[in-house]
């Protein structure tokens, strides 16, 4: 996928979706989402992100 779209979100979209152009839409869908979940990791003290790690992995 870098080869194709270099270090990019489209990348990370590419990794879900594939590269074909039919599936651009698709691609962006998933880099947003991927782009959302790490803004709000981001924003999260490191306690926050190991009590999520801790539920998740819990589950």
């Amino acid at each position: 996928m870098m080869k194709i779209y270099g270090y990019s979100w489209e990348a990370v979209g590419a990794y879900n979706a594939g590269t074909s152009p039919k599936r651009s839409d698709i691609r962006k869908r998933y880099a947003k989402k991927i782009w959302e979940n790490y803004r709000k990791l981001k924003g999260m003290s490191a306690e926050e992100k190991n009590k999520r790690l801790s539920i998740a992995v819990n589950k």
